[in-house]
């Protein structure tokens, strides 16, 4: 009967192999090998593409680090406006698009730990994760918070009150800051050229 390499789907995964790899656990499998001492032991082996940084590394180094600058502010900024008092704070139609941006800024904070600082080949998940998902989340939130600015227009529009208080100013600022930072981030990821290489490029380390 022939063995199955595949990696086990329940909670008995081989060590090396993490719960957040589910979605693409087809890319590995498992292999023996013995040690230097003789005993028979397993590992995992990713059998998927390899996605590398192309083109100028110290450029996309730069538009690493700073769609991370961007990210950090654009969360604070984000934060602030949830806390933030403005006439039309109570239009529903405001404050339900830039509280539920609060969940792909999640995703986007969890994106940034996947993002290739050292340009290193990425495996496809770890590519996902990464810059795919920090794009999707900026996305997200670039869409939704439009929405809250633009529902702020509606709303003064509606109730006939064109007259901007300090803390007014300072929401629409604070919602524009964020719209830039989403906008930034894109460009910068967007302007990183990504080659999708087959998996004989990169030998894998014998022990993973």
């Amino acid at each position: 009967m022939e063995k199955d390499n595949k990696i086990p789907r329940r909670d008995d995964r081989v060590p090396g192999v993490f719960v957040g790899k589910g979605k693409y656990i087809d890319d590995y499998s498992l292999e023996e090998y013995t040690d230097g001492k003789g005993r028979v032991k397993k590992r995992t082996h990713y059998n998927g593409s390899w996605f590398c940084v192309k083109g100028d590394e110290a450029r996309a180094r730069r538009r690493l680090f700073l769609s991370l600058t961007l990210a950090l502010i654009l969360g604070a900024a984000l934060i602030a406006v949830q806390v933030q008092t403005h006439t039309s704070a109570w239009a529903f139609y405001v404050i339900l698009p830039q509280a539920v941006a609060l969940f792909p800024l999640l995703y986007l904070a969890l994106g940034l730990f996947k993002l290739p600082y050292r340009l290193r080949p990425m495996e496809r998940g770890s590519y996902f994760m990464g810059i795919i998902r920090v794009c999707r989340s900026s996305t997200a939130i670039l869409i939704l918070c439009a929405a809250s600015f633009i529902g702020d227009f509606i709303f003064r529009g509606l109730s006939g009150d064109w007259v901007y208080l300090h803390a007014d100013r300072l929401y629409l600022v604070l919602l524009g800051l964020v719209l830039l930072c989403c906008g930034a981030i894109l460009w910068l990821l967007n302007g990183i050229e990504i080659d999708e290489r087959p998996n004989h490029a990169y030998p894998q380390p014998k022990n993973r």
